[in-house]
């Protein structure tokens, strides 16, 4: 088997260097044209509040509470799934939502933080009876995820 290494080529640190400076720079660019698309936010907060009031009522003692909890389920992760495919045709490229914890992990621990209360408010409306004060807390949790959308984005645009 012959040997694949061309000794012919060397490569000096200089040119090293400035190829490493190339990559960087392409990729801060990558991430600085990226963007959400039209209607990102509007639909993962929309599957975000179903699966919100879908708890809320799979907890009440309306019969059908489980089925509404998996409805809930469901919306939600069709809305994900449709923003990220959104999300692909808009950029060319899927990013990860869980890019380094400096990006992430502040807004996934303040979403968390607005959103649970929303959990619980909505829930606790619906078993007392309060359907539609439980559903309209439950889409409180929209304009949040708008919020978090674009923070993430930002943060995602800054982290490096």
């Amino acid at each position: 088997m012959e040997n694949s290494h061309d000794a012919s080529f060397s490569l000096s640190r200089a040119d090293a260097r400035a190829a490493l400076d190339d990559a960087a720079a392409a990729r801060d660019g990558f991430a600085n044209d990226l963007k959400l698309p039209r209607g990102y936010s509007l639909t993962t907060g929309t599957g975000n509040a179903a699966f919100t009031f879908g708890i809320a009522v799979g907890n009440s003692s309306w019969q059908f509470g489980p089925v509404a909890f998996a409805l809930g389920l469901v919306c939600q992760a069709t809305a994900a799934g449709f923003a990220i495919r959104r999300f692909r045709q808009a950029n060319g490229a899927w990013v990860s939502g869980f890019n380094g914890p400096r990006a992430t992990w502040p807004v996934i621990a303040a979403f968390l933080l607005a959103l649970v209360p929303c959990i619980v408010l909505s829930t606790w409306l619906m078993v007392e009876g309060h359907g539609i004060a439980s559903a309209l807390v439950a889409l409180c949790v929209v304009p949040l995820t708008a919020i978090a959308d674009r923070w993430w984005m930002a943060r995602f645009r800054t982290a490096r």
